[in-house]
């Protein structure tokens, strides 16, 4: 709920003042999350850490269709958005695992 209530706010935050301050927001939040999940010493502080990522990282999603919407037509934003929900996560996974295994 917290991060749906995060998310909604810099949407409406980025609808009015601009994506950039949604953005320069959002990623120091996730950064630190990201360096306290690597130093996390137990489950708990894992937990913790990871929460506060997720609520840097997901402002991403939302400010990043409003991007889109910003650049592409009406007729051209369905395929444009299809295109960075539906298959970047799954192309991304697949190069990141053929990376690991071959390094």
């Amino acid at each position: 709920m917290v991060r749906f209530m995060m998310t909604t706010n810099l949407k409406l935050t980025s609808f009015v003042d601009g994506r950039r301050p949604a953005y320069l927001c959002s990623l120091p939040v996730m950064i630190l999350g990201s360096i306290g999940v690597g130093c996390a010493r137990n489950v708990q502080q894992l937990l913790m850490f990871r929460f506060i990522q997720a609520m840097g990282a997901s402002p991403g999603t939302s400010v990043g269709f409003g991007v889109i919407g910003d650049i592409y037509r009406l007729e051209e934003r369905g395929r444009a958005m299809g295109s960075y929900y539906g298959v970047s996560p799954y192309t991304c996974t697949m190069i990141i695992s053929f990376n690991i295994s071959f390094s």
